[in-house]
């Protein structure tokens, strides 16, 4: 079955995120956001988690559980719609319901983003 959402990366078998929280640090001489994302799933997943990104750091994945670091990728080419697949890969052995994403935008090519000078 395809995924319900044909412009997302997403896998609608997947559980469904009830909460993120996101903590920001914006520093405005560089302008780049540093954040850490916190995710919270309906019921625990193992394997592979998609998510879809344009123009992110991914900096690391880890468990909120163990806090060890979990492996992800990013896709190598862009969509021009969905953007860039993160995948992220949560161990068989260990099942999980919530994780932590770090990542930061670039100054540059933050579409979205728009740092304004004080006047």
């Amino acid at each position: 079955m395809a995924p319900l959402d044909p412009h997302s990366f997403t896998d609608s078998h997947h559980p469904l995120t009830t909460n993120i929280s996101l903590f920001l640090f914006l520093d405005f001489p560089s302008a780049t956001i540093y954040c850490v994302a916190f995710f919270i799933l309906k019921s625990p997943h193992v394997c592979q988690l998609s998510f879809d990104t344009r123009s992110l750091s991914i900096h690391q994945a880890f468990s909120s559980i163990t806090l060890s670091h979990l492996p992800f990728s990013l896709s190598s080419s862009p969509d021009p719609i969905k953007g860039t697949q993160l995948s992220i890969s949560l161990p068989d052995d260990d099942v999980l319901n919530s994780f932590f994403i770090v990542f930061s935008t670039s100054p540059s090519s933050s579409s979205a983003l728009q740092w304004l000078s004080p006047p």
